[in-house]
Order: C-alpha cells, then sequence, then structure tokens
C-alpha cells in the first residue's frame, strides 16, 4: 500500500506540472484577448468581412443577403468556433448632397453641402433612439421621393430639417434623386454587440435608407450597385481552448483565403490575429521551460520506481523462499 502511494504521488509531482500550464495558458489567453478588446472596443473573436464591389462583380442586396449565411459559415467551419451574431451592412459610398429646389440651404448661392453615404444596415431598427421626426419601420417603403434617417451630429451642423426635400447625386452633374428628412437620431447603446464600432463616429456622415429603398432607389444608379458589402461576425469566445489557439490563428488566415475564392478582394477588419500570435510565442516559451523542469523530475521518477520495483521484488523473493522452504 505504501509503494503503491508513493507511485501515486510521484507520478503526481511530473503531471501536476501540465495542469499548472494549462491553468497559466488559459489566463495569459485571456489577458491578450481582453487587451485587444479593450483597445478595439468589441468581442475579442469578432471581425467583419468586407469588399468593394465593381461594375464587373456588382453585389446587390439580396446578394449580400445571400452571401452572409456562406461568409459566416467559412469563418465559423475553420476557426472551429460557433457564430454568435451576424449583422449586415451596405454602402453607397460617397454621395453628392446638395441642397432641393425649394431649401432654404439655397442661400448664398449654396449648392453642394458635403459628401455623405446611403447605408442599409439589417436589423438597426431596435438600436437606434430617434431623437425627432419619424419611427425608423424597416419594413416601409418610401415614396416618390426617398425616406433618410440622418445622425444628430450630421444634421446639427449643416442646420438641416425634419421634412427637409434634398437632393443626392454620385456627381453634381449626374441626375439627382430627391430626398426627405424623415428623422434624426442616435445609437441607443453605443456598447452593444449590434455595433462593429462606435455607431456615433462611424455613422455620423451616413443617411440611413431601409432595404426596399436601397433596391428601388440607390442601387440603380450605381453600376457595381453598391461601393461596400461589410459582413460582422462574433464567434463565440465562451468555447475557446488555450491549447487551440494555433488552430485558431491558423483557421482565420484560412478562412480568408477561402473567401476570396468566392469573394474576389475580400478582407477582414481587425481578426484577433495579433493576440493569438502572441500567445502561441508565449505557450511555446513556457512549454519549453515545464519541459526542462520536469526532465529531472521525470529521472527522479524513474529511478524511484526502479528502486521501488527492486525492494518489491527483493521481498517476493524472500517470500517465496520461505514458502518452498516449508
Amino acid at each position: 500500500l505504501l509503494a503503491q502511494v508513493g507511485i501515486v504521488l510521484a507520478v503526481g509531482l511530473v503531471t501536476n506540472a501540465s495542469f499548472f500550464a494549462q491553468a497559466v495558458d488559459r489566463v495569459i489567453l485571456m489577458q491578450e484577448l481582453a487587451e485587444f478588446s479593450r483597445i478595439t472596443g468589441r468581442p475579442p473573436f469578432s471581425t467583419a468581412a468586407y469588399v468593394f464591389p465593381s461594375s464587373r462583380n456588382p453585389i446587390t442586396v439580396p446578394d449580400a443577403e445571400q452571401l452572409a449565411d456562406h461568409v459566416a459559415g467559412t469563418l465559423s467551419g475553420e476557426v472551429g468556433l460557433p457564430v454568435r451574431h451576424l449583422g449586415l451592412e451596405v454602402s453607397s459610398g460617397s454621395m453628392m448632397l446638395q441642397p432641393g429646389p425649394d431649401s432654404e440651404l439655397y442661400a448664398g448661392g449654396q449648392e453642394f453641402l458635403g459628401n455623405v453615404e446611403l447605408v442599409y444596415v439589417a436589423g438597426i431598427a431596435g438600436h437606434m433612439e430617434i431623437t425627432e421626426g419619424a419611427p425608423f419601420d424597416e419594413e416601409g417603403a418610401s415614396g416618390d421621393v426617398l425616406d433618410v434617417w440622418a445622425h444628430e451630429r450630421l444634421a446639427l451642423p449643416m442646420g438641416l430639417h425634419v421634412g427637409e426635400t434634398l437632393q443626392i447625386g454620385v456627381t453634381l452633374i449626374t441626375p439627382p434623386i430627391p430626398v426627405r428628412l424623415a428623422g434624426f437620431w442616435h445609437a441607443r447603446d453605443p456598447e452593444a454587440e449590434f455595433w462593429f464600432g462606435d455607431p456615433d463616429a462611424a455613422l455620423d456622415t451616413a443617411l440611413l435608407v431601409r432595404r426596399q429603398d436601397y433596391v428601388h432607389f440607390v442601387q440603380p444608379i450605381l453600376p457595381s450597385r453598391s461601393r461596400e458589402v461589410s459582413w460582422y461576425i462574433i464567434l463565440d469566445d465562451s468555447k475557446i481552448t488555450p491549447g487551440k489557439s494555433a488552430a485558431y490563428l491558423a483557421g482565420f488566415r484560412r478562412g480568408l483565403d477561402i473567401l476570396n475564392q468566392y469573394l474576389p478582394g475580400a478582407r477582414l477588419n481587425t481578426p484577433p490575429l495579433d493576440p493569438l500570435e502572441s500567445f502561441v510565442g508565449r505557450s511555446k516559451t513556457l512549454t519549453i521551460l515545464l519541459l526542462g523542469f520536469n526532465l529531472p523530475a521525470l529521472g527522479i521518477l524513474l529511478y524511484f520506481l526502479m528502486l521501488t520495483s527492486a525492494i518489491i521484488a527483493q521481498w517476493q523473493r524472500k517470500e517465496t523462499s520461505i514458502l518452498v522452504s516449508r
């Protein structure tokens, strides 16, 4: 019994280093990801896959919606973590905002108000705080004039008013489309996971439109149908395993390569490559140090087992001799 207890203690002496290494690995990984999340303001295992369509490879809103599951599935499958959130944003790119024929902004001969974007964001209505004007009805549609919702940071400096009719075009010489300011808004919770970045900064020069309006008004005037399409993907980091960090790192890189096979020019916006690379490097160093610590302990264990085996064998030999003599 004492021999067995001694063997258990000896084996525990060697194996406890591996358990310690796993605990330290998890602490280090969590620290790396927490710092990365603090800098980006997003969950650590989140990224945005985005692409700039062209007239040769146009992307419409229905196309972007069909591609969403493929893009998220590719990253999820290669990284090895389930998808927790999937968002979609389609932008017209920079457009020329002009006052309408009857607008008071014509005062002083001002015919160019600035560059803005017409943006469709799927599921945004529940995350907007309408400060003035009509509510944002995602299922609604405009009539002859395109209804848009402007951020407060855009409306106040320009002196815009709810209900005012403006014009917007690709350039100042192309035929514009009439737009009506249906309301002003700001983010209900800028730190919610719904947003890829600070919405009050990222969308302060955007005019939000509904899906049907983007398809009906915006797509026809753009040869590429859209100028930027992005899919915001959050992977479930509650299921991460420190030992698979190298696989996660390789998965993001492999996922980007696969995306480019059916979305040429696709890119990933700040995936957690840096913290994963840093952790993998530190984990390798820690493994080498623990291996150096374990080698002498392993030698002591082998010597102890040999000594214990010899004692047991000698004891059994004496027992056998006494039994035979009797």
